[in-house]
């Protein structure tokens, strides 16, 4: 069974009301606590005493209090949006090599946005709608796992310090699941974090960003 630390951050996460009084030493820890308890117990299957709750909290009260410190003390060189993305994802097995070579060979030749993943059975591509029907077209006699449209992805660019340091892109996809925004892929390199959301959460993620982070002038 779960320690009961980990239901107790997970209703707390889904309450950013409560989360922001916490951080901010404003939660009154037991009236919180009777709150919460009965759902805790519902998940756990198991009766839970509001002392233990307490003592969760309090232990989540250090943790996030920091954790909001990363946050505002994160500074993005830049921020790119990337409208109208398209997500594909086949069998990886079912994808010959040639058929991802043209890919490859056709995305050379343009300037779409364009991430790839490879995972043990799966592999994903996320591209303009252009260049989507562009792939589709390249693989029309395989078929993909899933097909989405109607995607945004925000990149966010930082120093190389920030490599080591712990939480980062924790960070990143904490404050969008603090704001109820479902992130639909995530993917990373050395020096930027890219987020994949649906086109219909733009104006709300743009409004979390900013919120959340210290954000740059240059925001494209």
């Amino acid at each position: 069974m779960k320690p009961i630390s980990t239901y107790v951050e997970s209703e707390l996460l889904l309450d950013n009301v409560a989360l922001s009084a916490l951080q901010r030493g404003l939660l009154n820890l037991s009236q919180y606590a009777i709150e919460i308890q009965p759902k805790i117990e519902e998940k756990r299957f198991d009766s839970v005493s509001t002392g233990s709750i307490i003592t969760a909290l309090s232990r989540l009260a250090v943790k996030y209090k920091s954790t909001k410190s990363i946050n505002r003390d994160l500074r993005f060189d830049h921020i790119s949006l990337f409208q109208d993305l398209e997500e594909i994802s086949f069998d990886l097995h079912s994808l010959p090599l040639a058929v991802m070579e043209a890919i490859y060979s056709a995305q050379d030749a343009r300037n779409d946005f364009f991430e790839l993943t490879i995972g043990k059975s799966e592999i994903t591509i996320i591209t303009s709608r252009a260049f989507a029907q562009h792939v589709r077209l390249l693989s029309q006699h395989i078929q993909p796992i899933m097909h989405m449209q109607g995607l945004i992805g925000i990149t966010f660019r930082f120093d190389e310090a920030y490599f080591h340091e712990p939480a980062v892109l924790y960070n990143i996809l904490r404050v969008f699941a603090l704001e109820h925004i479902s992130i639909i892929e995530f993917v990373s390199t050395y020096r930027e974090a890219t987020v994949i959301l649906s086109g219909e959460d733009k104006d709300s993620a743009f409004q979390t960003i900013r919120k959340f982070f210290d954000t740059p002038r240059s925001i494209t």
